[in-house]
């Protein structure tokens, strides 16, 4: 349906309708919107929207990478309605505003990138048997000392308690600076990298 005629049978804004689906929209309709680095209808972005701001409606948003915390009513966002509480759990609201900054600096597409490899580095680190104090810290304040026993590993809380570290390793994956010696050649950059690591991600990592 066009976007005049969609307007016109729902009564909404011209602008409101485009920036919700820039996909109906032609070329000249785009024109002005501004809607680069917005959300997109695409599989595996859609989040259930924070239960609190929607008065307890279950409500689905296209969300951008970043779009996993309510910073307003502290809870953590994802695909399910789980939304633990963050209350308590100062690192992981500073690891979001972090992750912002990061993507202020060097650009949505090239952290959103940085976080999606930084992740699946954390996870395997983690199948791996690295031990992280702080994921364990943070599974203990969602679940209770006993967590373990109850198999809670898999649950919205474990991608919680992985994000303060999956941000902080993604601050070195985007980094300019970091990239190249990651990638570049010689023998000295695997140490400095490996100390850095060490000091800002996972003491105990060894490369």
């Amino acid at each position: 349906m066009p976007l005049a005629r969609l307007a016109a049978v729902t009564g909404m804004p011209h602008a409101a309708l485009a920036h919700a689906m820039p996909q109906i929209c032609t070329a000249g309709e785009l024109i002005g919107l501004h809607i680069q680095n917005r959300p997109r209808a695409r599989k595996g972005w859609s989040f259930a929207a924070c239960r609190s701001c929607t008065a307890g409606r279950p409500v689905t948003r296209w969300a951008l990478h970043d779009d996993v915390v309510c910073g307003r009513h502290r809870r953590w966002i994802s695909e399910d309605q789980t939304q633990p509480d963050l209350t308590a759990q100062p690192e992981i609201l500073t690891a979001h505003r972090r992750h912002q900054r990061l993507i202020r600096r060097h650009g949505r597409d090239t952290v959103m990138r940085a976080f999606r490899d930084a992740h699946h580095i954390y996870i395997g680190w983690r199948l791996d048997g690295i031990p992280d104090d702080g994921y364990d810290h943070r599974m203990e304040i969602f679940h209770g000392p006993g967590w373990r026993d109850r198999d809670d590993d898999g649950t919205q809380t474990s991608d919680a308690a992985t994000y303060p570290q999956s941000v902080a390793l993604t601050r070195l994956l985007a980094s300019p600076y970091w990239r190249e010696r990651i990638l570049g050649k010689g023998r000295a950059w695997p140490d400095e990298f490996d100390a850095e690591v060490r000091r800002t991600v996972a003491p105990g990592y060894i490369w």
